[in-house]
């Protein structure tokens, strides 16, 4: 459920996740009577738009390679390069607001509003930077196992200088590991440090660091066929020099702070409410991951309710079946039930692309327009399957011109496949497929709009929607089909509950893990995982999927009661996917002039 793999640094850049928070709302109205100092000339946005890009890059370098240039340095992730960040973006915020918006056409008003937000949550950032851990399996995860060996092995010694810019990209390695040892020092000085939990899955990451990298600088001879004996000579000494010198200590600073006596003070609990201003940073990645501006209390009830409503209908489903026990013991049956299991990846790859083939039929009944390139399947990296419960789309890309969804192919005697439609039609069709591939297609879009923006709540919250429209297709029409999709319907509403019970409220790791496992189908393992992704990698991102799919249902509710007879479920996915990913509210505007333009 995550994307891009030669995005991923930029998307889980161990940073406070600033290019995750590209959301919110065009708030600005207001901002439209700056007095004097106002711009009334639209075409001042293309050029602030094309320098707000530039800064992205900047902060961000590995967004670089989304836009085919070379990626030449790793991000810088100290508090001083964060503060330089806000600070750029505070004058180009100012530069934004000097901008009329009323005479800006739609799409600019979108592109304003997205702007806008991006400027304001890297403004905000710097105040949360200690409250963000970076040494945690989903973060650190993937930057260790995809984002550094791609970052090393693209150098093609082709011509003169190659040699350097090598040894240059292995000296930001050493300087990235230093700067992740320094945060990791002050955080723990000031109180904030990993649950115990965590501390295991950290210390197995780290203890990774030496052989990763050292895999990384055994260049093939084949790659050095255009030097010298002595150029090769003198090269691989200079790497020596920078691993054992730089690197390596580097590397045993970070690796050293998580020890023994780290674990034996880390607190019990997980969650930010344990932390000095943890609860204002969880209500800002809150705004963040969901767009909306809802309070946590808000969250956590809206999460009992709608999974009341799920458990209803599950029982309904038992009742059908003729069970007469209670939800655990009927999951307990459905667990132990061998069928329920696949014993090779390659029999979870099949399943996958089966129920993928089994809806393509029934896309044009319900969308006009879908992504040309076409879909897949594959494993994923065994290195990264011990820290991601499920897997992840990745887009088309030059080097892979299909959209991949990458499963964990892992422990398959723990994993039943009874949700795996729902996960299906969530990943791949008409889920993020459909979107990710729709906008990486339209060429309609700028450059910044088609590959510089991430909301979650759209992302995900489409990837939720899209199970649920399968259902109404007719494709979990089955009573065990509809059972799997109301499993995972339970799993993602839990996380309402579980996020901000650990987040806010205070939960225990007890308390939470109980409750998953009163009201999941999950193993103990997914729980655990689950929970430490909630408490520590990524606090608030899982109530993107929930809320976000509720916002497109009810607003496709309100469009079809507003249009009447005219109303077109394939207008409707038009008007979603047509300005790709937008926050709620800025959606809600877009979808209703829209259809405005269609049907008036």
């Amino acid at each position: 459920m995550k994307s891009n793999a030669l995005l991923n640094f930029f998307k889980t850049s161990i940073r406070p996740f600033l290019f995750l928070l590209i959301v919110s709302a065009c708030q600005s109205n207001s901002k439209s009577n700056v007095a004097s100092q106002t711009v009334n000339n639209s075409e001042i946005l293309t050029p602030l738009e094309n320098e707000w890009l530039s800064t992205l890059k900047s902060y961000y370098p590995s967004l670089k390679g989304a836009f085919g240039e070379p990626v030449l340095e790793l991000q810088d992730i100290s508090l001083e390069a964060l503060n330089q960040h806000a600070q750029n973006s505070k004058t180009l915020l100012d530069k934004l607001h000097k901008i009329e918006l009323s005479a800006l056409d739609h799409e600019q008003q979108l592109t304003y509003g997205v702007m806008e937000f991006q400027m304001n949550e890297a403004i905000q950032a710097p105040q949360y930077y200690h409250l963000q851990f970076d040494v945690t399996p989903y973060q650190l995860g993937f930057v260790l196992n995809q984002d550094i060996p791609n970052y090393l092995n693209s150098v093609e010694f082709r011509k003169a200088g190659d040699t350097t810019a090598f040894l240059n990209r292995l000296k930001n390695v050493a300087l990235f590991l230093t700067q992740l040892g320094h945060k990791s020092l002050v955080q723990t000085e000031r109180g904030i440090m990993l649950p115990k939990q965590a501390i295991k899955g950290v210390q197995e990451l780290l203890i990774s660091i030496e052989p990763l990298i050292l895999k990384s600088i055994d260049i093939a001879p084949e790659r050095l066929k255009k030097l010298s004996m002595a150029e090769i000579d003198h090269f691989k000494k200079e790497i020596k020099f920078l691993f054992d010198r730089q690197i390596k200590p580097a590397h045993l600073r970070v690796l050293n702070h998580y020890d023994q006596d780290y674990l034996s003070n880390a607190p019990e609990k997980l969650g930010l409410s344990q932390y000095p201003g943890g609860k204002e940073y969880y209500q800002y990645l809150i705004k963040s991951r969901t767009t909306l501006d809802l309070s946590p209390g808000q969250i956590h009830e809206r999460g009992l309710k709608l999974l009341a409503q799920t458990q209803k209908e599950m029982k309904v489903i038992r009742d059908q079946l003729g069970f007469e026990g209670s939800a655990i013991e009927f999951h307990q049956m459905l667990k132990e039930d061998r069928s329920n299991y696949v014993s090779l990846p390659e029999e979870l790859e099949s399943l996958f692309t089966a129920y993928a083939k089994r809806i393509e039929p029934h896309i044009p009944k319900y969308f006009d327009q879908v992504p040309k390139a076409e879909y897949g399947v594959k494993r994923l990296n065994s290195a990264n399957e011990s820290g991601m419960t499920y897997g992840f789309y990745a887009k088309p890309s030059s080097r892979e011109p299909k959209g991949i969804y990458y499963f964990n192919g892992s422990n398959l005697d723990k994993r039943p496949v009874i949700w795996l439609g729902s996960l299906t039609y969530h990943e791949l069709l008409p889920g993020h497929h459909f979107h990710l591939a729709s906008q990486q297609e339209n060429t309609s879009l700028s450059d910044f709009r088609q590959r510089a923006v991430y909301v979650t709540a759209f992302t995900e919250g489409w990837g939720d929607y899209a199970s649920t429209l399968a259902k109404e297709m007719g494709m979990l029409s089955e009573p065990m089909d509809h059972y799997g999709q109301l499993i995972m319907d339970s799993f993602i509403t839990t996380r309402l509950v579980v996020d901000t019970g650990l987040n806010y409220f205070g939960w225990s790791y007890d308390r939470a893990k109980q409750f998953m496992v009163e009201n999941t189908f999950q193993s103990e393992q997914e729980i655990e995982s689950e929970l430490l992704r909630y408490g520590t990698d990524w606090p608030a991102q899982a109530l993107a999927y929930k809320l976000g799919s509720e916002h497109i249902l009810n607003l496709r509710t309100k469009m079809r009661a507003l249009y009447g007879e005219r109303f077109d479920i394939r207008d409707f996915h038009s008007a979603v996917l047509s300005s790709g990913k937008l926050p709620l509210q800025v959606l809600t505007e877009h979808v209703k002039w829209f259809l405005d333009q269609k049907y008036n």
